[in-house]
């Protein structure tokens, strides 16, 4: 199973998403991307949900369920 990192960091590479670009489209900084990534942290409530809408998929799917 992928984690939530893994999983973003290829719907990013699949949708051709930098780092900055998702970080502009979500309204956070480029190091809290790279935080998520490295599984240091998880995006806030209000951040995942921004997350979930812009890519157009489930919460679900983002937590490999």
């Amino acid at each position: 199973m992928e984690s939530f990192a893994e999983i973003l960091i290829r719907i990013q590479e699949e949708r051709g998403l930098s780092q900055k670009q998702l970080a502009e489209k979500l309204g956070v900084s480029c190091s809290s991307i790279k935080r998520w990534e490295s599984s240091i942290s998880k995006p806030t409530l209000s951040i995942f949900c921004k997350l979930v809408r812009f890519f157009e998929l489930t919460a679900k799917y983002f937590l490999g369920a």
